[in-house]
């Protein structure tokens, strides 16, 4: 099995494993739908290799095979410490719209607490 084929049989495995957990975290509402899970990748893949090989035995998948050596990749520090400030820029994005969030819902706390003790106070007085 090349490397190409390794990862896509990894992206794969892991997609099916997220789609498992998935349906046990998420809660069914009424208008939700079920997605079925593609499987027919995973039989012309099959297929594919016993044409291939038609002596060999079948394979479970990529955690059964033996782990390829890994490549050492020389990168440029430049494009590094680009794609680490782009990333760090993203990350405080993110913080300052979840603080714009939290305040909003914080903003909007008070304000229900004003309208139930003002209900309250004009309940009271009747």
């Amino acid at each position: 099995m090349n490397e190409e084929d390794a990862i896509k049989y990894m992206v794969h495995d892991m997609n099916a494993e997220a789609h498992g957990l998935n349906k046990q975290l998420i809660q069914k509402s009424a208008t939700m739908q079920d997605i079925p899970l593609q499987k027919d990748i995973y039989q012309q893949q099959q297929q594919q290799q016993q044409q291939q090989h038609p002596g060999a035995p079948r394979q479970a998948g990529p955690h059964m095979d033996q782990p390829a050596p890994q490549q050492v990749h020389n990168t440029d520090p430049a494009l590094l410490n680009s794609l680490i400030e782009r990333v760090s820029n993203v990350e405080k994005q993110i913080a300052k719209f979840v603080n714009l969030i939290e305040r909003q819902i914080a903003r909007n706390a008070k304000e229900i607490n004003i309208r139930i003790k003002l209900d309250n106070v004009s309940a009271n007085k009747e």
